[in-house]
C-alpha cells in the first residue's frame, strides 16, 4: 500500500465522519426545538402561561 493510497482512504474516512457529526448535530438541535415548541404550545393550553409572557427574564439552568 502505498502512501497515496493511504491518504486517499483517510481523505474518504474524514469525508463521511463529517457528515456523520453533521447530520448528529442538526438531529440534536431539530429535537431540541421540537421539544421547545411541544411543551411551550402544551403550557399555553393548560394556561400555565401566556403569549409572549415567557419574553421577560428567562434563565437556563445547565446543571
Amino acid at each position: 500500500m502505498s502512501i497515496e493510497d493511504a491518504w486517499r482512504r483517510s481523505t474518504i474516512f474524514r469525508a463521511v465522519m463529517g457528515v456523520i457529526a453533521l447530520v448528529v448535530t442538526a438531529g440534536f438541535w431539530a429535537g431540541w426545538l421540537a421539544v421547545e415548541f411541544i411543551s411551550h404550545h402544551y403550557n399555553l393550553k393548560k394556561g400555565k402561561t401566556k403569549p409572549y409572557e415567557e419574553g421577560g427574564e428567562k434563565t437556563f439552568n445547565i446543571m
